[in-house]
């Protein structure tokens, strides 16, 4: 269970919508966040692109750069990885090749699935969990596939996945 102070590392989809419901600066106080120049990069190229954003996020979470040899681990230990988007792909090559505990924010159907053929779906978090657990007031809601309730059925349809195709 995550709780403030924790390594979070952020996608692009998930630092939009922090940004949007005016959360970003209190998630980024209460968690060491961590991303990706990737997402930084899709986040500047966006259909709402913002370059105050983008330089927020860079004065407020620390951006890494993934390496030739992360993506290869990332390749050779998830064979779907080449049908990621490349931020989701590179931040999942960059959280497989860390050694401390961290959880991971990406509310996108193919980072639950990656994390989940990685043994490593556990950390996965919402964006509605972080605000809770670090009681973060918010005045608008939060979209649906930041919410809890979507990331655990997104947890429960692939382990019911992945259990009938056991069979």
């Amino acid at each position: 269970m995550i709780k403030p102070g924790d390594v979070l590392l952020v996608d692009t989809n998930a630092i939009i919508e922090a940004l949007r419901v005016n959360c970003w600066k209190a998630i980024a106080v209460r968690y060491k966040v961590e991303t990706v120049a990737e997402c930084v990069q899709e986040l500047g190229t966006g259909s709402k692109a913002n370059q105050k954003d983008v330089e927020l996020v860079r004065d407020t979470a620390r951006v890494h750069n993934v390496t030739p040899m992360e993506r290869i681990a990332l390749n050779q230990s998830y064979d779907l990885s080449d049908l990621m988007d490349a931020g989701e792909r590179d931040l999942v090559a960059h959280a497989l090749s860390r050694r401390d505990t961290w959880f991971l924010c990406g509310p996108d159907k193919s980072t639950i699935r990656a994390l989940h053929s990685l043994d490593l779906l556990a950390r996965a978090v919402s964006l509605e969990r972080l605000i809770q657990v670090a009681r973060i007031p918010v005045k608008l809601a939060i979209k649906d596939n930041y919410m809890e309730h979507w990331l655990s059925d997104q947890r429960t349809a692939i382990r019911l996945q992945h259990l009938h195709k056991g069979n």
